[in-house]
């Protein structure tokens, strides 16, 4: 994705979630998705703290419950990439110059599991 659609991106998922919000029969799981999906376009354009935000708001929440909805599936497919989240939490943390948080949010990633297990070694080594 080019930059600027990055930037259309943040616009319209932050749209979205503000209506989400709004709205008492918009479905948990699609605000969650909203959270994860604006928190990587953030993170791409490099808005690092609105970034964390936005990913720690996703990672609070649980798909829970019966998984009925396209947007439920989602968030737990998702859910079961916790740890490469926390990961790209912690990265965050470190371009924000917040090497305890970044060491906080390795450990979380190392208790969810993450799929390139060295490289997360090689992060929380960095960070000690």
């Amino acid at each position: 994705i080019e930059s600027a659609e990055w930037r259309d991106a943040i616009a319209i998922f932050h749209a979205a979630g503000s209506l989400a919000s709004s709205r008492a029969d918009a479905d948990p799981a699609l605000r969650r998705l909203l959270h994860y999906y604006l928190g990587v376009a953030l993170m791409n354009e490099g808005h690092a703290a609105a970034a964390v935000e936005q990913y720690e708001a996703f990672l609070a929440g649980s798909a829970g419950g019966a998984m009925t909805t396209p947007w439920a599936r989602e968030a737990e497919v998702l859910d079961g990439q916790a740890g490469s989240t926390w990961q790209a939490v912690g990265d965050l943390y470190h371009r924000l110059d917040q090497p305890e948080r970044s060491l906080a949010a390795y450990l979380r990633a190392a208790e969810s599991g993450v799929l390139d297990g060295s490289g997360l070694v090689r992060r929380l080594v960095f960070t000690y």
